[in-house]
Order: structure tokens, then sequence, then C-alpha cells
């Protein structure tokens, strides 16, 4: 368990959108970290990437000091040619800039952003303490953008819902296993799409998780 996360140059790219000055303090501190601490463990391809999508948005104002900033520090880089094979750049993020890229990610979205709020069911969720967990779930809960009616939010909610964790014990061919579920449509799951077989189990217990 832990409270960094990996994140690709897509998934970071859609993180910096959703920060562009002027804006709140903790979007504005992640964003001034593209500078200072991103730009250094990027490669050639994630800079250009990364210079490429910001720029082109509506709101960025290079007239903003941080936006400038941006843009003189990455700017050298818009004109390098694109790499038909792409090396794969990975970076970490706390916990409170994982909940602001997956806010960004509530559907209905885009397919980038679309595959990303499913990783936080079948990826990410497994990472996380419970303490991130439940941070996860009250940030994404909240907003007003998040419908339960919408399949995914409702997959996300009974996943990182405190309340409705459970431990499965199974027994398939004198091989016994236990799996950390969640219960959704009245089978225990282990993924978006993956679900135990009744036939194979053995045992549930309610996982009591403490503030």
């Amino acid at each position: 368990m832990k409270n960094r996360f990996e994140i690709d140059i897509i998934e970071l790219c859609l993180l910096a959108d959703t920060c562009i000055p002027p804006t709140s303090k903790e979007r504005g501190a992640f964003f001034k970290k593209l500078t200072d601490v991103y730009y250094d463990k990027m490669n050639i391809h994630s800079r250009k990437r990364m210079f490429d999508w910001i720029v082109k948005r509506d709101y960025f104002d290079i007239n903003d000091k941080e936006c400038n900033v941006f843009y003189k520090k990455f700017v050298e880089y818009s004109k390098e040619p694109v790499s038909k094979k792409k090396p794969v750049n990975i970076f970490e993020v706390n916990i409170d800039e994982l909940c602001l890229l997956a806010e960004h990610c509530i559907p209905f979205v885009p397919i980038a952003r679309a595959m990303f709020f499913h990783n936080l069911t079948d990826v990410y969720h497994e990472q996380m303490t419970n303490n991130s967990r439940q941070r996860m779930f009250l940030w994404i809960t909240k907003q007003d953008k998040f419908d339960r009616k919408d399949k995914d939010c409702d997959v996300f909610y009974h996943r990182y819902n405190k309340e409705n964790q459970y431990t499965v014990s199974t027994d398939y061919e004198d091989n016994k296993m236990k799996h950390q579920c969640f219960k959704y449509e009245g089978k225990y799951w282990t993924s978006r799409t993956q679900n135990i077989n009744e036939a194979y189990i053995t045992k549930v217990e309610k996982i009591i998780i403490k503030n």
C-alpha cells in the first residue's frame, strides 16, 4: 500500500490540463511542479507532448506569470520531431494529485479519461491505503458531475465505499483462496469485470474499516 501512484504522460497531460492558471491554490501548485519537478523527469517526447497539449488550450494565457514560465521552459521542444516509437515515461503523483485527475475523468468523458476512471477501480484501488481510498471516495462522490445513474460511477461508488468491502473465501478443486471484494448487484467483484463464482464461495466476511 502506498500514497504515491504512477501515471503515464497522457494522464499527466490530463492532470496538467485541469491545473492551467488561473485556478485554485492546489491546482496552481501542481502546475508549478511541471516546470520545477516533472520537466527534469520527462524525456524529449514527453516534453513535446506536454507543450503541445497545454499551449493549444483556449484558456492558456501566456501573459499569466506561471503560464509564461511554463512556455519558456518547454518551448524549445515544440519543434522536435515525433518518434513513431515513443519511449515510455512514467511519473509519480500523490493522492491529492490523483484525486484532481480523477475529478477531471468523471463520466461522461472522452476515451482516455474514461479509461483512467476505470483504472481507479481496477488498478489504483489495490495500491491505496484505506485513508487514501476514503479520501478518493469523498472527493469524487461530492462532485456535482458524479451521478450513480451512470454505471461507471455506480461501480466506483461500490468499490470505494468502506461499508461495502468483503473478504470472500473460495474452494475450487481443493485450491482455497481469499479475495478482497466489493458487492455489486448481488455478486462479489474483484474488479469491474470479474466476479466470484457463487458455487465456490465458502465464506463471506464483511471488512470493518475504521475511520
